[in-house]
């Protein structure tokens, strides 16, 4: 999660931005990569992304957990 709470894929404009961000935060070379890197506030893990909670997240059902299939 981003510093204020906020999630990088909805921070960065979809999933093209996402995209663009990935690479920059992968690359310290990228032109971006600084400025990214400071907005973020820090390393970023992409492996550490969650699909299940970002679901529920989406639809409401946070504190709902669901077995895993």
């Amino acid at each position: 999660q981003h510093a204020d709470g906020d999630d990088a894929v909805a921070d960065v404009g979809g999933g093209g931005g996402y995209y663009h961000f990935l690479q920059a935060m992968a690359d310290q070379k990228h032109p971006d990569h600084k400025d990214l890197h400071d907005w973020w506030s820090g390393s970023f893990d992409p492996d550490a992304f969650d699909v299940g909670e970002a679901n529920e997240v989406f639809h409401g059902k946070r504190n709902r957990r669901r077995p895993d299939v």
